[in-house]
């Protein structure tokens, strides 16, 4: 089991030997409502995470939990099919995919990745710096350049 910490979300997730991961996603909406998707069967890349990585590797982990994120966040209030039920399947409903968004959209970066920690953050400190280009769209952020987060 692997727990990672994307923005206000915590990620676990389990490998199973049959090439796909399973766990969950815990977050907290606007009221401090504990929320929680489980998910099964998050399957790998079928070419596997890169040379030299293997499944069970903390950067295996780090890229999953940005899947399960990613795929927990897709079917939002705004952004769910009316006219499929089936294609909600597997999905968390809308409240909580909202919470998922809510809680990890402020640490998505420009690529579409996200900034993945594998120990609960300490604390988040509002980027001052002028020069940052970051600071005006997501004002908490950590400087990975940087040892630690400055204020």
């Amino acid at each position: 089991m692997a727990r990672r910490y994307i923005g206000d979300a915590t990620v676990e997730l389990f490998y199973r030997d049959r090439g796909d991961y399973a766990g969950r996603i815990t977050v907290r909406d606007s009221n401090n409502k504990r929320l929680t998707w489980h998910f099964e069967d998050l399957r790998a890349p079928a070419v596997g995470h890169g040379a030299g990585i293997a499944y069970d590797s903390p950067e295996a982990y780090d890229r999953m939990a940005e899947s399960a994120v990613s795929f927990g966040s897709n079917y939002t209030t705004d952004n769910r099919p009316d006219d499929d039920p089936a294609a909600l399947e597997g999905y968390p409903d809308a409240e909580t995919a909202d919470a998922i968004e809510d809680a990890t959209s402020w640490v998505l970066r420009d690529d579409g990745s996200y900034m993945v920690h594998r120990t609960r953050p300490r604390e988040s400190y509002q980027c001052i710096d002028p020069n940052c280009p970051d600071a005006k769209e997501m004002p908490y952020h950590d400087h990975p350049e940087e040892t630690g987060r400055h204020k």
